[in-house]
């Protein structure tokens, strides 16, 4: 099994999760820019690329894609734009050490492999996929966030990726329908 790392990419908090198949290891990393310099921003975000593929080596890693457009009341143009060059300083660092690109991936794809399900009600995706991780044993209720769980949803997206026969680990109950569950959506395919 290749090694994976997912990233969860946020200036204020970026969620990474890491392993080899199984139970991964979980953090969160916040950016800051002193003074309101982005640079810095960037810059914190490569030098913690770099020691993250250097502790951590991945084979490979995987990125949630980011926003395609305003979410309203949630994100501005600048937040994008931000959040794209932080994504370009990431992925730039990835791509010089491991010597191939990061792969991005939608979090509908990311959650159709982690959950068995890709588009949830407005509102209900991100605790579902934390509940989820907290179902696995991946995360405790006590030092679950949001940002921690979409993270190992790339990460065992990746993982899927490298080996089909993973889906039982990461839904060991075929009958399993989270809590937040409504009607079927459609899925998205990967």
């Amino acid at each position: 099994m290749r090694r994976v790392m997912g990233l969860d990419i946020s200036k204020t908090n970026t969620g990474w999760a890491v392993g080899d198949g199984g139970k991964p290891v979980v953090g969160v990393k916040k950016f800051e820019a002193p003074g309101g310099v982005e640079d810095d921003v960037w810059w914190q975000a490569f030098r913690w690329t770099a020691g993250m593929v250097k502790d951590h080596a991945p084979d490979v890693v995987y990125i949630e894609a980011p926003l395609e457009r305003l979410q309203e009341g949630q994100s501005s143009a600048h937040t994008l734009i931000v959040l794209a060059q932080l994504q370009a300083a990431i992925r730039t660092c990835i791509r010089g050490l491991l010597g191939s690109p990061a792969v991005v991936v939608k979090p509908q794809t990311a959650r159709l492999s982690f959950t068995g399900r890709g588009n949830y009600p407005k509102g209900t995706a991100k605790g579902v996929v934390k509940d989820h991780a907290i179902r696995l044993g991946w995360l405790t209720p006590e030092n679950a966030t949001f940002d921690k769980a979409d993270a190992c949803c790339v990460y065992a997206h990746g993982c899927l990726m490298a080996d089909k026969s993973l889906i039982s680990v990461f839904r060991p109950d075929p009958l399993f329908t989270p809590s937040h569950a409504a009607a079927p959506a459609a899925e998205v395919e990967f």
